[in-house]
């Protein structure tokens, strides 16, 4: 639940600040959880000090950067989740077709959609540049930890 999961956000954020922690960077791998950066806004301005930062790794331009580069987009679950270090089991071969809905779906209709999760795209990438963007995030998250 939406509500869950900010709270848990507001209760970690209050307890780190209250510890003297005063710069956060959230690195977020998922966009289920945007719905915290209206909370941390808020956040940011009831503690006094607090910096807080947000990089979504999957959309930033120097990662979406390099996949155009391979003519690739990232799908959710498909190709852009496949690290060499996170897969658990072989990735189907080929392409999914996207599918595609033109309302909200619940969770069951959503599972029937598209049953493995992935949205559409390639399962997979060469490992060399899946490093490649790695390495970009990484590059990313390094110079945001300044909190210029």
């Amino acid at each position: 639940r939406v509500q869950t999961f900010l709270a848990v956000i507001e209760d970690i954020v209050r307890w780190v600040h209250g510890q003297g922690f005063r710069r956060l960077l959230f690195v977020n791998g998922h966009g289920g959880n945007n719905a915290a950066t209206a909370l941390l806004n808020e956040l940011v301005n009831a503690l006094p000090g607090l910096k807080v930062d947000w990089y979504s790794w999957w959309i930033a331009p120097s990662v979406t950067a390099v996949a155009a580069s391979a003519g690739l987009e990232g799908n959710h679950a498909a190709w852009s989740e496949a690290f060499s270090f996170c897969r658990v089991a072989d990735l189907p071969p080929g392409v999914k077709t996207p599918a595609s809905s033109k309302r909200l779906l619940n969770a069951d209709e959503t599972r029937a959609l598209f049953g493995d999760g992935v949205f559409g795209g390639p399962y997979s990438a060469d490992d060399a540049l899946m490093q490649r963007i790695f390495d970009a995030a990484v590059k990313d998250i390094v110079e945001k930890l300044r909190f210029d």
